[in-house]
């Protein structure tokens, strides 16, 4: 009698926490590396390179914790038509965190504006694609401990998905704003729509010496947002290192419950991204939370091939 009670008490335990995860917890994964390849978090960046750009990247957040978040994504962009005024790209991705699995995919599109003889381009990108979601109960299924509640939250459902972005570029500097998850309020999606700002620049030393600062702003008006300051430095034009400061921040009134989570935010992250041989790159960042309950690290590995066009060389090099 007494281990059926067990047995009830630890079913309703596992889908009152999934419950917890799908009401609260279920927003973007936060990036580190984002730094080197934007279109994560931005679609209008589709193209920016003006050269087909392959990469593969994987983040685990907080290493040894049972259950916590980590992310495997490929993503494939470049640009098409007379004067790569056209930008395309695709993404899959695969989250999971605690019971909760998301499968993604999305198609990009970004019509790059060239502003003047320099090359200056504004982007407008759109990205269109659905999201699989599931809870995957398993080990309860291998203890007789699903009902047909639990079975209704194991089966997959799709979601449709929608990502807007603009991207202004120069030589030397950027910005940009988008939105993701923008159709979740409107199809029943476990996540909820995010708005991104940055802007950077790149500030050339010498010859072999060249610093990146830049920032992303990050929100989901559920809550405080998520403040990264960045600053990067390319050494003999074959070796990225850096640091990023992260920092939880709020636009508006604070309200009584969130003071402690904005305290407890403050992250530090080291990264580094290698030129392996020509066009091959390879990246590695370790987030540390620097206050509060001071969670393990988070790692982020990168790996990213650039397929030149054959046609004349870029007129300049791309920093961003």
């Amino acid at each position: 009698m007494q281990g059926s009670i067990l047995k009830k008490w630890f079913l309703c335990t596992v889908i009152t926490g999934c419950a917890y995860v799908t009401t609260f917890a279920q927003q973007d994964m936060q990036y580190t590396q984002y730094l080197f390849n934007y279109l994560v978090v931005n679609p209008a960046y589709a193209g920016y390179k003006e050269a087909t750009n392959l990469q593969a990247f994987s983040r685990v957040q907080w290493a040894g914790v049972n259950g916590a978040p980590d992310v495997y994504s490929l993503s494939v962009d470049g640009t098409a038509a007379a004067g790569d005024v056209v930008g395309w790209g695709t993404q899959l991705i695969n989250e999971r965190r605690g019971f909760t699995s998301l499968v993604s995919l999305f198609g990009t599109y970004a019509f790059r504006i060239r502003l003047n003889q320099r090359d200056d381009r504004l982007s407008l990108g759109l990205s269109a694609g659905v999201t699989q979601w599931q809870l995957n109960l398993s080990e309860a299924r291998s203890n007789n401990n699903i009902t047909n509640i639990a079975e209704h939250y194991t089966r997959p459902e799709w979601r449709p998905d929608f990502r807007v972005g603009v991207y202004y570029n120069t030589p030397f500097l950027y910005a940009g704003v988008s939105a993701t998850n923008l159709f979740a309020n409107f199809s029943g999606d476990i996540r909820v729509p995010h708005l991104y700002v940055s802007a950077g620049g790149f500030i050339p030393l010498s010859n072999s010496i060249g610093l990146k600062p830049s920032f992303i702003y990050r929100n989901d008006f559920k809550g405080p947002g998520n403040l990264d300051i960045n600053l990067l430095a390319l050494l003999l034009k074959q070796l990225w290192v850096g640091v990023t400061y992260r920092t939880g921040i709020y636009i508006g009134q604070i309200k009584a419950n969130e003071v402690e989570t904005i305290q407890t935010t403050n992250a530090l992250a080291f990264m580094m991204e290698l030129f392996v041989i020509k066009n091959v790159q390879i990246g590695y960042s370790y987030d540390l939370s620097i206050t509060g309950i001071g969670w393990p690290g988070s790692h982020e590995i990168s790996f990213s091939y650039i397929i030149p066009k054959k046609r004349t060389r870029q007129s300049t090099p791309r920093y961003f």
